[in-house]
């Protein structure tokens, strides 16, 4: 539906939902990245170091997706924080001075 010049999907704009989106892809991507960062760090351990056969586990790929979604959550919401609590006027006093 359009609502001034925007479109909206029950009132909620298509800002909001690929704001969503987007933190959505990000707490994915820091979950892939840990994975693959602890895939490969226990290849070259088990193989270089410890003269072991490696063999992944797909637990590391779930752990780290939900590890990744647990540390992007948490800091996103100590950044916030600040900015939530207090009143918008006085957030707005701080960046115009």
């Amino acid at each position: 539906m359009l609502r001034d010049g925007k479109y909206s999907m029950d009132g909620v704009s298509t800002l909001a939902i690929s704001g969503v989106f987007m933190a959505a892809l990000g707490i994915v991507l820091a979950g892939v990245l840990a994975a693959t960062g602890a895939t490969i760090a226990g290849y070259f351990l088990a193989n270089r170091v410890f003269d072991l056969k490696y063999s992944p586990d797909p637990w590391v790929w779930v752990a780290g997706i939900v590890g990744g979604a647990v540390l992007v959550g948490v800091a996103g919401i100590l950044a916030a924080r600040s900015v939530v609590t207090q009143p918008p006027m006085t957030i707005l006093r701080q960046t115009n001075a």
